[in-house]
């Protein structure tokens, strides 16, 4: 893990708290990780030359299929 050091005026801290900024600057962090991942999944679904659109529409319909009768019984 690397540990990244920032210069933060002072009146933002008096402001926000350091824990206020400490957990928002880990989120936003946790978020581009995420987007970098999700860029990842789509890179190799396009490479893959999948039709995505017929994987998800099967998907729904057998999830349908294994939970229509919790729907349709009340």
């Amino acid at each position: 893990m690397t540990e990244i050091t920032l210069n933060v005026k002072d009146e933002v801290i008096k402001e926000y708290g350091t824990l206020f900024i400490k957990i928002s600057l880990k989120k936003q962090l946790e978020n581009l990780s995420l987007l970098r991942q999700m860029d990842k999944i789509k890179t190799h679904i396009l490479s893959s030359n999948m039709d995505y659109e017929k994987e998800l529409e099967n998907i729904r319909q057998k999830a349908w299929m294994s939970n229509k009768g919790d729907f349709l019984s009340e």
